[in-house]
């Protein structure tokens, strides 16, 4: 019984190019929003961006700054291209859709969802990009200065703005989230409807 149901979907889910498009953009949207989700809410990223659980851990700035590294650098491989491979292959799934006639169509839905996945990398690089380099840059002073003194090489001036980007970057990752969030449910819809 339980074969059955797993082949069927199987051959629901991949039995066209159609269909196999938008199943991998379900995984893809899937693992971009619930992998920026756990970035946000568990591990090293959350760890650095929520000064009430550096306190219960007795973490200081400089060591917040060095989390947010890691956690950037880990996380940067995979969810840029995530985003922006589910863009592409929504792009492809609406190319593969034959057209209806109606306005709310599924390839017109496809057509506006698949920029909205695009739109990740764009807000990204326009909005929080500086934040990030920045903070990176922090980082890798820190990390320097580490193999010689235990002290913070960061100035008082420093840790505030450490501080301040990294408040800044949680508030900005909110609206990636909200649209990652909004990019999943779409993509599950689409997928639910006509696969």
């Amino acid at each position: 019984m339980a074969t059955y149901i797993l082949n069927t979907f199987i051959a629901r889910a991949l039995g066209s190019p159609y269909s196999a498009a938008i199943t991998i953009s379900v995984g893809l949207t899937s693992y971009f929003f619930c992998g920026n989700m756990s970035a946000q809410y568990m591990g090293a990223m959350s760890l650095a961006i929520y000064p009430e659980e550096r306190k219960k851990l007795q973490l200081n700035t400089a060591q917040a700054v060095e989390l947010f590294g890691y956690g950037y650098r880990k996380g940067a491989r995979h969810f840029g291209g995530a985003g922006t491979m589910a863009g592409l292959v929504l792009l492809t799934a609406a190319f593969l859709t034959p057209p209806s006639g109606l306005f709310f169509s599924p390839k017109n839905y496809l057509l506006f969802l698949a920029p909205l996945n695009f739109a990740h990398g764009v807000y990204t690089l326009i909005f929080m990009l500086p934040t990030n380099l920045r903070l990176l840059a922090l980082g890798d002073k820190i990390v320097k200065a580490r193999s010689t003194s235990k002290e913070s090489p960061l100035t008082p001036a420093e840790e505030n703005e450490a501080e301040s980007l990294l408040q800044k970057w949680r508030q900005l990752h909110y609206a990636r989230l909200t649209a990652g969030a909004v990019g999943w449910v779409a993509t599950c819809a689409v997928f639910l409807t006509t696969v």
